[in-house]
């Protein structure tokens, strides 16, 4: 095993288990949001077996899936992103740092703050990327 695999497979080991737990803790507040009564009829979201979550609303008849994935910024610092899909097309993503911060990816902005792990905000931050991303690449139209 080479320098860089095992910087990698070290790191991972370290991190994954801090990494899940702060996955799966920032899932339940994000299911834990869909359920406020305003919200209801509007979004349904619910986690499979494998921790991925499915994102319904229902009206726009949008459907959005999860994958996780482990992966290093340039510094070889393990992370665990999160990708929403549409009909496996990209939307959006969530980044779960080594240090606890909570990043939000697109491809059309990067206005969007970085958190901790444990910021009550991420479930409306996602949803809000989520629904844009999704106007910004046609999925969703708006009516003037």
């Amino acid at each position: 095993m080479n320098y860089i695999q095992s910087t990698f497979a070290k790191k991972l080991k370290e991190n994954k288990p801090l990494l899940l737990k702060k996955s799966k803790s920032i899932k339940q507040e994000i299911i834990n949001h869909s359920k406020h009564d305003l919200l209801d009829g509007f979004i349904s979201i619910t986690q499979d077996d494998d921790d991925s979550l499915a994102i319904s609303f229902a009206d726009l008849k949008l459907e959005i899936t999860s994958q996780d994935k482990f992966a290093f910024s340039d510094d070889k610092q393990v992370g665990l992103q999160t990708c929403f899909y549409h009909e496996d097309e990209y939307i959006f993503s969530m980044k779960i740092m080594h240090t606890g911060h909570v990043k939000f990816v697109n491809e059309f902005s990067d206005v969007f703050p970085v958190l901790e792990h444990d910021d009550t905000q991420i479930p409306l931050i996602l949803i809000h990327g989520i629904l844009s991303t999704a106007h910004q690449k046609g999925i969703i139209l708006l009516i003037d």
